[in-house]
């Protein structure tokens, strides 16, 4: 925009310069092939076609008078596309303008060309340095977003270490109260009930019985809590990466998409589930790799386990580990769906459960 700004001044002041000028047939010439030099260069920003088309302009100034008075334009493009010899031209020409006729237009035509040399000096330095600014910009942009991935990964590091953390804690809390506590009640019971054995007062014996199922109670509340701590604990990605690194049957590769945290019936389900399969691939395949993929969606879980095998027996597609994943995850209300094209593969679809997403 600003070159068209500059190129429409230049030939502005060289068309007010050649009001005053008696006009013929050589200055219309002159006129009409100056304009086209000068628009032409405008639309063509092209090097090669400058250095084509300005010589040719310089070399008819002589020729067509009209031309001195669009030598601003001309050393206008002489600056834009850098063709600085030709200035030779431009020199040698006023030198004949001067010699040939003294024209009082002379000094309108020089001052001109000096105003469109620092006209297109200004603006190549204005171009540069936008230039310069919009590599800035992009670079502090592209910078920015690095350093917002780096933070996000590091949020999602931290956020892996608390949670492996957590789970340590709640292993270690389960060991403990099953080490210590457990015993104890345990111990508890059994003299308990070698009391009740040995006792012989009728009026002691209904308060042992209640002793001793206080303790039972206890006891389950305790077994059941420990579960729970145990099954919290459990780190899917982690029971699954030691899966795969143990199968050596064949090289297995896993895609693992799944948040932090994954309700227990989802998580279990799935081991159990990729157990059951790495089975079935040692005992009934030839396969010679196996791919595993667990991710999460919007809306379900998803598990796929597929082969390059061919399964040896038409049992192996109908046998009770399957008719077992079978009924897991109906129990989900997921689908599952085998397939024995090119192998064999398992699909397993999982809705999501708001109650479940809930407590974790």
């Amino acid at each position: 925009m600003r070159q068209f700004l500059n190129k429409s001044f230049l030939i502005l002041y060289s068309l007010l310069l050649l009001c005053p000028t008696n006009t013929d047939r050589s200055f219309v010439v002159g006129f009409f092939l100056a304009v086209f030099t000068a628009m032409t260069t405008f639309f063509f920003t092209s090097r090669r076609y400058a250095c084509s088309v300005l010589p040719i302009f310089l070399v008819a100034a002589p020729f067509y008078p009209a031309l001195f008075l669009f030598f601003p334009v001309i050393c206008y493009d002489l600056c834009l596309y850098r063709i600085l010899p030709l200035f030779v031209l431009v020199v040698a020409d006023f030198l004949f303008l001067i010699t040939s006729s003294a024209t009082d237009q002379i000094l309108y035509i020089l001052f001109g060309c000096i105003t469109a040399i620092l006209l297109e000096k200004h603006t190549s330095d204005y171009d540069q340095l936008k230039e310069q600014y919009i590599h800035t910009i992009d670079d502090q942009t592209e910078k920015n977003m690095l350093l917002s991935q780096k933070h996000e990964a590091l949020l999602q590091k931290q956020d892996s270490e608390i949670y492996a953390a957590t789970l340590q804690e709640r292993n270690r809390i389960a060991r403990e109260i099953h080490d210590n506590v457990g015993h104890m009640l345990s111990r508890a019971i059994l003299l308990s009930g070698a009391i009740r054995t040995v006792n012989k007062e009728e009026s002691l014996q209904e308060p042992l019985r209640q002793l001793t199922d206080t303790l039972s109670l206890a006891m389950d509340n305790i077994r059941t809590s420990v579960h729970d701590l145990h099954d919290d604990s459990v780190n899917l990605k982690e029971v699954t990466e030691e899966l795969t690194s143990s199968f050596t049957f064949c090289p297995i590769t896993l895609e693992y998409d799944m948040p932090i945290t994954v309700p227990r019936t989802i998580k279990y389900a799935f081991l159990s589930i990729t157990k059951e399969a790495l089975s079935n691939i040692i005992k009934h395949s030839n396969a010679t790799a196996v791919s595993i993929l667990m991710r999460e969606h919007p809306a379900l879980w998803q598990l796929v386990i597929q082969d390059n095998g061919t399964l040896q027996s038409p049992s192996a597609t109908e046998g009770i580990g399957l008719e077992n994943m079978k009924e897991r995850i109906r129990k989900l209300n997921g689908t599952i769906t085998f397939s024995c094209e090119n192998g064999f593969s398992i699909f397993i679809a999982i809705p999501k459960n708001k109650k479940e997403e809930s407590d974790l």
